[in-house]
C-alpha cells in the first residue's frame, strides 16, 4: 500500500512534553516571518492537532501582547470556516451508516462480490478508511488521475497468490471509489480559501499531515509565500 505518510487528525498531540521553551521558539520563528506587523494579520499558522490552537493563542499573545496576531487553525477548522464544498450522494463521507449502504451497494452491484457483500463491505471500508487521507491530500482536479494509478500499481505490490485476488479487487474499488469521491476538505484548495492570506505556515506534528503539506504546495505554486516549521526544534 502506499505510504500514509501523516497521523490522522484525531491523533492525540503531546501537549503535557511540548515545553514552554519549545513554544516560544517557535512563536519566535512565525513572528520572524511577517517583516511587519500587519504582515502577521494576513499569515496563517496551520497546526496539527486542534487542541492546540487556544495554547497557541495565549503563547502569542504572552510573547507579543500588541500588534496583530497570525490566525491559527487545523487544516479541519479552517475547512469549517469556509463555505462547504457540495458534496455528492455516492462520495465517499467518512460517515458510517452512509459509507456502509454505498459499500453495499458498490458490491451488489458486481458479480464477483454479490454474494459476499455483508461480509466484505467492513473490509472494503477499511481500506478506504486507510487510504482517505492520501486521496483528501490530492488536489480534486488530480484525484481522479491519483485513483487511476493506483488502482493498477496498489494490487501489484500484493504477492502474486490466489489467495489475495479477493484483497485486489477491493483495492481496486476502494480506489475507484475515493478517485472519483469530493471531500469537504477540498475547499482548501479554492480560490477562496487562497484570499485570505498571504503567507502559509505549516507547523508539522509527530510526522507531517498529507493534507497541509498538499494545500502548501497547491498554493506556494500560486505565488503564495509557504513555510514549514517542526512544533519542536531538533
Amino acid at each position: 500500500m502506499p505510504q500514509q505518510s501523516g497521523p490522522r487528525s484525531s491523533t492525540t498531540p503531546p501537549q503535557r512534553s511540548h515545553s514552554a521553551a519549545c513554544w516560544r521558539a517557535l512563536i519566535e520563528q512565525i513572528h520572524v516571518g511577517g517583516s511587519q506587523s500587519a504582515a502577521h494579520q494576513r499569515t496563517l499558522v496551520l497546526l496539527p492537532y486542534a487542541q492546540l490552537l487556544p495554547i497557541a493563542r495565549e503563547q502569542w499573545l504572552a510573547a507579543h501582547p500588541t500588534g496583530l496576531m497570525p490566525r491559527f487553525e487545523t487544516t479541519a477548522t479552517w475547512a469549517a470556516s469556509l463555505p462547504p464544498v457540495k458534496l455528492e450522494a455516492e462520495d465517499f463521507r467518512h460517515h458510517a451508516a452512509h459509507d456502509s449502504l454505498r459499500a453495499r451497494a458498490m458490491l451488489l452491484q458486481k458479480p464477483s462480490t454479490r454474494d459476499e457483500a455483508e461480509s466484505l463491505y467492513p473490509q472494503l471500508l477499511g481500506l478506504c478508511n486507510e487510504l482517505a487521507p492520501l486521496a483528501t491530500s490530492c488536489p480534486p482536479n488530480q484525484r481522479r488521475a491519483w485513483g487511476q494509478r493506483w488502482q493498477t500499481e496498489l494490487p501489484a505490490l500484493l504477492p502474486d497468490n490466489g489467495l489475495l485476488d479477493r484483497e485486489r479487487q477491493l483495492q481496486a474499488m476502494a480506489l475507484v471509489w475515493l478517485g472519483y469521491s469530493g471531500f469537504a476538505s477540498d475547499v482548501l484548495f479554492d480560490a477562496m480559501a487562497g484570499a485570505a492570506f498571504d503567507q502559509l505556515i505549516v507547523v508539522d506534528g509527530l510526522r507531517p499531515e498529507p493534507l497541509a503539506q498538499s494545500v502548501a504546495q497547491h498554493w506556494q505554486a500560486k505565488a503564495k509565500s509557504c513555510a514549514a516549521m517542526p512544533l519542536a526544534p531538533p
